[in-house]
């Protein structure tokens, strides 16, 4: 995956975990992706997913794996969350 790919999917994530995200999680995901901090984004996507108890789908599950795994980051933290 090209930095322009990771960047794309990254960009996407806080619109499509919005209705699971408190509005302050919401935010906080959003501001570090818009900041091109794409580690910290996804450790705010994951605590905030954690904390509401929401759960993923197993495509969700995959795409945030792979992206994970494009930007060194170990997918075994997605583990926390339920997938359904």
């Amino acid at each position: 995956m090209d930095a322009y790919e990771i960047a794309r999917r990254a960009n996407e994530l806080p619109s499509g975990f919005q209705d699971r995200l408190s509005v302050d999680a919401y935010e906080d995901v959003h501001r570090s992706i818009d900041a091109g901090e794409w580690g910290e984004g996804l450790d705010n996507l994951l605590a905030g997913l954690h904390q509401s108890g929401a759960t993923i789908t197993a495509d969700e599950h995959r795409r945030l794996a792979e992206l994970m795994r494009a930007i060194n980051m170990p997918p075994d933290r997605l583990d926390r969350l339920t997938v359904h």
